[in-house]
């Protein structure tokens, strides 16, 4: 289930806020990069401020302390988990009356030859799952992000066209008013089926990136054992080459000991060589140790590097909305000057085409980098434009 699972931009996160805010009687003065807010006297934020100001995107309030707002700030997540809270399970209406019915990005058209009519089917209901994941290394990385997955209730399967139309038309679709329209009755089993679908859809998703992430935690591991592996080497030289320092002294002692000419010259060179030996039982048992360590790749150290470089992440669902969508047909109609070809495709407002919409050539999917033309009479991709059959519309 490739790319199923959806980003949340910060277009859909500033939509969010602003909805969220304003349903518990919020005010805002939006400035280009910052909003001024004042709360009601009984809002369910934590802050003991009523006013304060929220920098958009990377911009800062006025000062450090201001709250920033992005996809992976802690002020938006607080939203997301204050609005969960109050209503663990919310709904939204996608339909011709609350968005709008958008040709697809992929299509080349001229507005003077390109007609189009939305004929509406029927009502289809979808589940909007938001999910937190949180990666962390103890030493040196922290983040949390969130990703939309919509699974379509009939099919089971993830559409990630609904969970974009969804974040896209925030505003308008959903309701964050408690008191508003109940979401539809939902049992226990499809519910669990669709997270669990959803669960799924997130960890392929982000599968790619935590791997990349585990390769650098794991090259930055294996580059600090090899660190310490280098000091332990260096640290046995020393040893060993103080050790053999101390047996030439010892000598040195023991002659000293035999050629002393009094007493005290005896029991001075007597001091040095009891000296000298109890360093040596302690640099031989700490020779032992390092080789020792070094022999069986130090295990005890290794495991400690391992785990301050392991990459440590967490999935998990903040919020679930029922999303009821107006799945219909939308016929594309385009009178050039080679004449009249029409199109029919799976369609719903706020959502776009449903469906694969491919060459009708090549039969190669029309996307948003392989836009379809009208050649002929024919729906034609770029993938085919040019070709020995092609004539201009």
């Amino acid at each position: 289930m490739p790319d199923a699972a959806r980003s949340v931009t910060q277009a859909a996160v500033e939509s969010f806020a602003r909805s969220y805010l304003e349903s518990f009687g919020a005010s805002i003065d939006a400035r280009t990069d910052r909003w001024h807010v004042k709360l009601p006297t009984d809002h369910p934020l934590s802050t003991d401020d009523r006013t304060f100001t929220i920098g958009l995107g990377n911009q800062l309030g006025e000062n450090e302390s201001d709250a920033r707002l992005t996809p992976e700030s802690k002020l938006f997540h607080e939203l997301v988990d204050t609005a969960m809270a109050a209503q663990p399970l919310g709904s939204a209406t996608l339909t011709r009356e609350t968005a709008p019915v958008d040709l697809p990005t992929w299509l080349v058209s001229d507005p003077d030859t390109t007609e189009y009519t939305f004929y509406p089917l029927y009502d289809r209901e979808a589940l909007c799952f938001l999910f937190r994941v949180s990666v962390e290394t103890v030493s040196e990385y922290q983040t949390e992000f969130l990703r939309a997955v919509a699974i379509d209730l009939q099919t089971g399967d993830p559409n990630p066209e609904i969970a974009t139309g969804l974040l896209d038309h925030l505003e308008t679709v959903v309701d964050t008013d408690e008191t508003g329209p109940r979401p539809p009755e939902l049992n226990d089993e499809q519910v669990e089926q669709a997270l669990d679908t959803a669960q799924q859809a997130v960890e392929a998703e982000v599968r790619p990136e935590l791997e990349e992430l585990q390769q650098k935690a794991s090259e930055a591991a294996a580059e600090e054992i090899a660190q310490y592996q280098q000091l332990q080497q260096q640290e046995l030289q020393n040893i060993h080459e103080r050790l053999q320092q101390i047996d030439d002294e010892l000598s040195k002692a023991s002659h000293e000991i035999e050629a002393a000419s009094s007493q005290g010259e005896r029991v001075e060179a007597l001091s040095r060589r009891q000296e000298l030996t109890d360093e040596q039982v302690v640099l031989e048992d700490e020779r032992d140790r390092i080789q020792t360590e070094l022999n069986t790749g130090f295990p005890d150290k290794r495991s400690d590097i391992l785990d301050r470089h392991a990459v440590r992440v967490s999935i998990s669902p903040v919020a679930v909305t029922a999303v009821t969508y107006e799945r219909g047909e939308l016929e594309l109609i385009d009178s050039a000057a080679s004449g009249s070809i029409s199109k029919t495709i799976a369609f719903a407002p706020g959502i776009g085409p449903l469906e694969r919409v491919s060459c009708d050539r090549c039969e190669q999917p029309i996307t948003d980098t392989n836009p379809v033309h009208q050649i002929g009479n024919q729906f034609v991709g770029d993938c085919c434009v040019g070709g020995p059959d092609s004539t201009d519309s």
